[in-house]
């Protein structure tokens, strides 16, 4: 599930760039009219507000990491297919070596 998602069925967001779904996101993000790296800012922050409420994200990336990804997306010529850019959770329903679950 886009975490984007997940956390706008939940407590609806502030930031209006969070309000749209994934396909809006990428049409946003491939007219250059966001960037990964405040669509990225805007979930972490999101999760900041949400996540002692909900626990739902367990164990998160180093944001600085995050960031620099969501950087990389932005200056990359081309896109990998329609989530590039587009943070995404991933639900472990099993052990996953070197990560809390």
């Amino acid at each position: 599930m886009l975490l984007s998602t997940f956390l706008c069925l939940v407590l609806p967001p502030r930031n209006a760039m969070l309000q749209h779904d994934a396909m809006s996101l990428s049409g946003l993000l491939e007219r250059k009219e966001i960037s990964a790296v405040s669509l990225m800012e805007a979930t972490l922050k999101r999760i900041d507000e949400v996540n002692p409420t909900l626990n739902a994200i367990v164990s998160l990336r180093d944001r600085q990491e995050l960031l620099a990804e969501a950087f990389e997306a932005d200056l990359s010529k081309d896109r990998k297919g329609w989530l590039h850019g587009i943070p995404l959770a991933v639900k472990d329903l099993s052990d996953t070596a070197g990560i809390l679950s």
